[in-house]
């Protein structure tokens, strides 16, 4: 085999590599934006936050049913605000 066959079958393996890098990462966006839908289209109040109780989001669900807004809520202090106690 000389060196011109050796460098496109490199390029053939990188080009497959590539494709399936991509393909990935197409099925892994497409998985996020399903688990968003539903996490948006929850009835239930669903609420992330850090460690320490800052608040970063915040879906439908807790808007209707803690009566605030998103853009009001995030970035807020959860247990403040919608707790007796410490997170």
């Amino acid at each position: 085999m000389s060196n011109k066959d050796d460098e496109v079958d490199l390029r053939a393996r990188d080009t497959a590599e590539c494709s399936e890098i991509l393909l990935a990462r197409q099925r892994a966006e497409q998985e996020q934006a399903r688990l968003a839908a539903i996490v948006e289209s929850s009835e239930d109040a669903i609420i992330s936050k850090t460690l320490d109780g800052r608040i970063l989001s915040w879906n439908a669900g807790a808007e209707r049913l803690l009566a605030t807004a998103a853009h009001e809520a995030i970035a807020s202090v959860y247990f403040a605000h919608y707790s007796s106690g410490p997170p």
